[in-house]
């Protein structure tokens, strides 16, 4: 690709991931089902390297529920994270006192 009067580049495409050795005018190389990057030479989300590694595998539908409720946690944690840099952690019965769980009896922070 990028030829011009000093020649042009090699594409480097990855030789499992790319379907051919040609890429796009950019660089950028024509992946294979289950591949992805700029030279395919990465599995996409849900898909991993078979022991063979000649082909990328979709992962069991299961992974897919698995991380889409670690995202939730996460986002959560996020959540939570902002909350606490928010508040005023070192007043008596703050929110960190809550989660070390010194807070006077019954929830007042409910929800």
């Amino acid at each position: 690709f990028g030829f011009s009067i000093k020649g042009c580049r090699a594409c480097r495409c990855s030789p499992l991931g790319a379907a051919s050795a040609q890429c796009h005018e950019n660089g950028t190389c024509i992946c294979r089902p289950g591949f992805e990057g700029y030279k395919c030479d990465r599995c996409h989300d849900n898909f991993f390297l078979t022991a063979d590694g000649t082909h990328c595998q979709e992962c069991p539908s299961c992974y897919a529920l698995v991380k889409e409720e670690a995202a939730k946690l996460k986002a959560k944690l996020t959540l939570m994270e902002g909350w606490l840099q928010g508040s005023n952690c070192g007043s008596p019965w703050g929110p960190l006192d809550i989660l070390l769980g010194e807070a006077p009896r019954g929830d007042i922070y409910q929800g």
